[in-house]
């Protein structure tokens, strides 16, 4: 919390600096099933719905393939170990995540999130239906890639 409430004076400067008008919200969330905080949307559960039905497709068809070819799980070149209870924890932060941007940024001009990294052995096509599931009904957002630290400069 400390570390937040740090972020958030450094970005409302920031801001400032710029000449930015804006109202700052720090959420900090880990990748894993929280607290009911709020209900999602009608249509961001059927794109909870949707996204992990495409996971479950892709990976039936990855597993088909690595029998069928007598290899280990293998996607873009690497070996993959995936946990489908996990995959299911991921899609739900996303979603509570785009639940409370969407909570207080609907009216915003633009919304500025810091990317997560990807999860460790997870398929690049998997953190894209995260990715995906995070900016639904959200219409103008800015990613910002993160480095696992927060730096907030105007010289960067």
């Amino acid at each position: 919390d400390a570390d937040a409430e740090g972020l958030k004076a450094d970005v409302k400067k920031f801001l400032y600096d710029l000449r930015m008008q804006a109202e700052v919200f720090v959420i900090t969330m880990k990748w894993e099933e929280q607290a009911d905080s709020g209900s999602p949307q009608d249509e961001s559960l059927d794109a909870f719905t949707s996204a992990n039905q495409r996971i479950v497709d892709y990976l039936t068809q990855m597993k088909a393939r690595a029998e069928r070819e007598g290899t280990p799980l293998m996607a873009d070149g690497k070996t993959v170990v995936v946990n489908e209870k996990q995959v299911e924890k991921f899609l739900y932060t996303t979603l509570k995540l785009n639940s409370i941007i969407l909570r207080y940024s609907r009216m915003a001009a633009v919304v500025l999130v810091s990317l997560p990294p990807p999860p460790l052995c997870h398929p690049a096509y998997f953190y894209m239906e995260y990715m995906d599931l995070l900016l639904e009904n959200i219409p103008r957002i800015l990613i910002v890639r993160g480095y696992r630290r927060d730096v907030v400069t105007l010289f960067t």
